[in-house]
This record gives C-alpha cells, structure tokens and sequence, in this order.
C-alpha cells in the first residue's frame, strides 16, 4: 500500500508509525521518501518523550514547592496541638480556651491541606483535633483520607480505631432506644477497629 495510507492509518501513533515505516524501509531500503518519513518520526517521538520529561519535572517542581509552602502551616497546627493537648488534661484550664485552640488547630491543617492535598500529616493531625472535640465523623474522614495517602500510616489506622471503639460505646449506650440495631451496629463498629488496630501492628 502507498505511503499516504500508511501514514493516514497511524496517525496520532507515533510508535505505531515507526514500525510501518520501519518494515516499508526493510522491504525497499532504497525508498528515500519513507526513509524521511522514518528520520521524521523518530525525531517526533524523542520530541515527544522530551516534553513529557519537562512536564513531569516541571510537576515534581510544584508539588514540592507546594509541600514546603503547606508545611509552614502544619508547623504552626502541629504546635498548636501540642499545647491544646496538654492543656486538655491540666486541672482547672478552660475548655472554652481549649476548644479556641483546636479549632485554630484545624484551621491551620485546613490551610495546608488547600495549599498541599496530599498532606497525610496535615489530614492526619486534623483528625486529631476533631477526635479532642469529639466529632468522631470528621475525625473518621480525615484519618481515612490519611491513609489513603499512605498505606502504611500506622498511627493514623490506629486513631481511626479509637473512633470506632468510641462510636461503637455509643451505640450499645443507645441500645436501650434502638434494640438489636444498636447491637449490631456496635458489633460492626468494634470490627472495623480490630482490623484498624492489626493494620497498626
């Protein structure tokens, strides 16, 4: 078949095209026209593979500029939740002034996590604060969403373990209201902490 055909069947597949080009040149090496054509594409596809080098590193570049500019933020939420946690537990401290401190806690990470998404630290460090202000569903999100950042991230499967356990109380506390559904519930619940914990090992 011409040239022409060749070329129209492989368009948009440069790698498909070499190899019709290559096998025409082998079959008629003095054929100056796909011999070009051969020289052409290889040149397009180094191109190619070239730009694709660039936008990756170009990327990299980014997501690690990105990083360095959330991590200012975690910084200050890591800090802050040191102090909100040891204050928790202190004799006579404002729970007023405590919860104030979380809630700049989770501010922070809410910075970081806009600047960085993939921060499984700012995510994992959030899901703390919410757990100190016992709102268990946020808690549970955002430990899930550390984890699915990274597999391994042992603390945060052991966290989200203690928010089940929690959630599981509550639901046998309201068994009394719900019957078997509670019961069940909390059965569920309490599973789902015992597979969180044995990821934590």
């Amino acid at each position: 078949e011409d040239l022409e055909h060749v070329l129209d069947r492989a368009q948009g597949d440069l790698p498909g095209a070499l190899v019709k080009f290559t096998s025409a040149g082998a079959l008629d090496p003095s054929n100056a026209a796909v011999q070009k054509r051969i020289a052409e594409t290889q040149r397009e596809i180094k191109s190619s593979a070239d730009l694709e080098e660039r936008k990756r590193k170009e990327g990299d570049r980014k997501r690690e500029a990105a990083r360095k500019d959330a991590q200012a933020e975690f910084d200050q939420a890591r800090n802050g939740y040191t102090r909100a946690r040891t204050d928790l537990y202190r004799q006579g401290t404002d729970l007023s002034l405590v919860d104030q401190a979380l809630q700049e806690v989770i501010d922070h990470c809410g910075r970081a996590i806009r600047v960085f998404p993939e921060h499984h630290e700012a995510h994992h460090l959030r899901g703390q604060a919410y757990y100190l202000r016992q709102d268990y569903a946020s808690a549970e999100k955002d430990f899930t969403t550390a984890v699915g950042f990274l597999k391994t991230f042992a603390a945060a499967y052991y966290d989200r373990g203690r928010v089940f356990l929690d959630l599981a109380a509550e639901a046998v506390g309201q068994s009394g209201l719900r019957g078997a559904a509670g019961d069940d519930e909390a059965r569920g619940l309490r599973e789902k902490a015992k597979s969180d914990f044995n990821a934590y090992k």
